[in-house]
């Protein structure tokens, strides 16, 4: 309508641009949509206080298009502060993370969702998508080393106390049933 109005060239090279610009970032997001996406994989399912549980993130892209910057976000109930990490993941290639989580409580906790954030390289779109997928880690409480526990050959553990007229048991296997 400018063009029409004014008659200058550059009105019209100028929406003709942006509108290319417009179409090319719509087309960029709708694929990167479809083609990028996360995998986690954690190497224990059960772990002891105190030990630490590895886990795998890893951002794959099969578009032929780059992604230049994602974002992802770790929203688990295993971790006090989540893992944020910003990264480029170029075309048909992905990226990994490893991450350890140290076990401090015992508890069933949850690795997952993970909120992924990304858009084209001009900026005009932003792309948000939510991966569901999760993992669950049972931590138990410490093991005790059971060399520790002392049973004396009358039966006896601990300082009780003899009664009177009381038979000593031994311990013996004879009387172990199926």
């Amino acid at each position: 309508l400018l063009y029409a109005i004014t008659g200058f060239r550059g009105w019209l090279i100028f929406f003709i641009g942006s509108a290319g610009v417009w179409l090319l970032t719509l087309s960029w997001v709708t694929v990167l949509r479809h083609n990028l996406h996360v995998e986690r994989k954690v190497l224990l399912a059960w772990a002891t206080v105190g030990d630490s549980v590895r886990e795998e993130l890893k951002l794959v892209n099969i578009s032929w298009l780059p992604a230049i910057w994602v974002e992802l976000v770790d929203a688990s109930s295993a971790l006090s502060t989540p893992v944020r990490m910003v990264s480029d993941v170029g075309a048909k290639t992905s990226r990994t993370r490893y991450l350890n989580h140290f076990c401090n409580q015992r508890g069933l906790y949850t690795l997952g969702p993970t909120h992924l954030r990304t858009g084209d390289p001009f900026g005009v779109y932003t792309l948000t998508m939510v991966d569901h997928h999760s993992e669950t880690i049972l931590v138990t409480p410490p093991l005790i080393p059971v060399t520790q526990f002392k049973i004396l050959p009358a039966g006896w553990a601990g300082d009780q106390r003899r009664r009177r007229g009381s038979l000593e048991r031994k311990i013996s296997d004879a009387g172990v049933r199926h």
